[in-house]
């Protein structure tokens, strides 16, 4: 998950070096958020297939969380890789499993027999849908929070650099102006040498 802009520091690079990392390997379906994203997937070469899913902006609009959610509707573990927010100044990779799904270790051997009326498919499907769609958002409201910062950060960066580019730029110019000054005086000066000489 990544923006579709950029100007939010290194926390866009930073995902796509861990998500690349973490699924080189894998036998995972993979789905790349955002152009940002896209962009680096190419320059990188990544040799797996994936794919590319898009929002209008950053942050995706309910129709478009609802599309997303529908898409992954299908997996049972989906693991989102998003700038998680630490603090104003510190931004890190989160990855989230929003199925919430339970380990193989944690699953009770035990089975329950209870009668669900609707059915019990029909239910859990629901739930699922609703958890997803409930993480998700949570997840997105981080990520507006984290790229946020980010940019502020970015932004307070620059501010200070272009302060020191404008102070070094104000030092030239007085440099170029005392040599410019100089300069007259000196013609000044030899031209009155000159009349001087031609008086004599």
């Amino acid at each position: 998950m990544t923006s579709n802009q950029r100007f939010y520091g290194n926390i866009n690079t930073n995902i796509m070096r861990t998500f690349v990392n973490n699924t080189r390997d894998g036998k995972t379906d993979l789905l790349v958020i955002g152009l940002v994203g896209q962009g680096y997937m190419k320059a990188a070469s990544f040799g797996r297939h994936y794919e590319n899913f898009n929002f209008s902006k950053d942050i995706p609009t309910v129709d478009e969380a609802k599309a997303f959610i529908e898409k992954t509707s299908t997996y049972d573990q989906i693991f989102v890789y998003y700038p998680k927010f630490i603090s104003l100044v510190n931004q890190n990779v989160g990855i989230t499993d929003i199925t919430q799904a339970k380990s193989e270790e944690d699953k009770d051997s035990e089975e329950i027999k209870i009668l669900f009326e609707p059915e019990l498919l029909k239910i859990l499907e629901f739930f699922n849908k609703q958890v997803r769609s409930l993480l998700f958002i949570r997840m997105m409201l981080e990520t507006d929070l984290s790229l946020t910062a980010a940019r502020l950060l970015a932004m307070s960066a620059a501010e200070e650099r272009s302060d020191d580019l404008i102070k070094e730029k104000k030092v030239e110019l007085r440099r170029t102006m005392a040599s410019f000054v100089n300069a007259q005086l000196l013609e000044t000066f030899s031209s009155i040498r000159e009349w001087d000489k031609r008086e004599e």
